[in-house]
């Protein structure tokens, strides 16, 4: 993609997003809570995997 429009997209997209969360807090909280929750599973997965291969 052209760099000067994957800048102006992403800005766009930036303020549309922005506008619906700050309409709708709850649900950008939502996001957010599940992005943290995915975020803490792959490090206690990589963390399995890590401690997994070292007993070997």
């Amino acid at each position: 993609m052209n760099g000067e429009v994957e800048g102006i997209v992403s800005s766009i997209v930036y303020e549309g997003l922005m506008g619906y969360f700050d309409s709708n807090p709850s649900l950008g909280k939502k996001i957010v809570d599940k992005c943290l929750t995915a975020a803490r599973a792959r490090e206690a997965a990589r963390k399995a995997r890590d401690t997994v291969r070292k007993r070997r």
